[in-house]
């Protein structure tokens, strides 16, 4: 194509030929550049962290929910404080993340001013109350049914949520779409307008899919608290009924052994 291109102009100078000869260049006009490396950590690996520590954090908790369970409270009583401990647990984890950005010296007052960081620290709160909810849930159900599940699980979901977050969207094929619904991916572009002053249009879709997920989660999950908690009730009176068991009957063969031996003892 190109050659025919050449054939059927008339060039009659040498300035044109020249020009002709001369490879195509492009240039490159970024308005919102990348300038400060610091920043992979808050969008790439802070990301990858919040997902890990909500799952974290149900199993450093795990033994006070269980003490607190033998308090005798009542059952919606235990439900409010299941649901209040991992929403204050989300809150001071998704602060402390913050934190360390802005211990490394992050500006975060390019957009919102002075108000930067409380409006980056909820964005994260929120995030850490979405993840949290569906590890939480995932992680009761797969604890009862075959605990070493839970771990393929985290690896599952991180990549779930990452594969669509990290590459635009527009260069991608259409099956990864489904990230637009996912949080860390609206994680992600909130997080955007914070340190980029980018298109802040997109923040109410952003906040509003965040919000529905725990939501939503938020129904669910007294309901499977309350299987959570009877599974194991179950598991563990099964488990001492078959304690109880072998010890009786350890009891009556050492019983009739003795008896065994007592009957020999007379008869000689």
């Amino acid at each position: 194509m190109t050659f025919d291109i050449v054939r059927n102009v008339t060039i009659d100078s040498a300035a044109k030929s020249k020009l002709l000869a001369q490879p195509i260049r492009f240039e490159i006009v970024d308005p919102v550049p990348w300038n400060d490396p610091i920043l992979i950590g808050p969008f790439h690996d802070l990301q990858i962290y919040m997902t890990i520590l909500t799952l974290l954090q149900f199993e450093f908790f795990s033994p006070i929910h269980k003490e607190v369970s033998k308090l005798g409270l009542k059952r919606g009583h235990y439900m409010i404080y299941r649901f209040t401990a991992s929403i204050l647990s989300f809150f001071i984890l998704s602060l402390f993340c913050c934190l360390v950005t802005l211990a490394f010296q992050v500006d975060l007052t390019v957009t919102y001013g002075r108000a930067g960081f409380v409006v980056y620290w909820m964005i994260a709160f929120m995030t850490m109350w979405a993840l949290g909810s569906v590890n939480e849930i995932v992680a009761m159900l797969l604890i009862t049914f075959y605990p070493p599940l839970v771990q393929f699980w985290l690896l599952f979901w991180i990549i779930c949520n990452i594969t669509p977050t990290f590459t635009p969207m527009a260069v991608i094929p259409k099956f990864f779409r489904y990230g637009y619904a996912l949080p860390i991916h609206n994680s992600y572009e909130a997080t955007k307008t914070v340190f980029f002053r980018t298109y802040k249009a997109q923040l109410g879709r952003n906040f509003g899919i965040l919000a529905a997920w725990f939501a939503v989660l938020s129904i669910i999950f007294p309901i499977i608290v309350y299987y959570f908690i009877t599974t194991t009730n179950k598991t563990f009176e099964q488990q001492v009924c078959a304690v109880v068991h072998e010890r009786n009957q350890l009891e009556t063969e050492d019983y009739q052994e003795y008896d065994r031996n007592e009957k020999r003892t007379n008869n000689y």
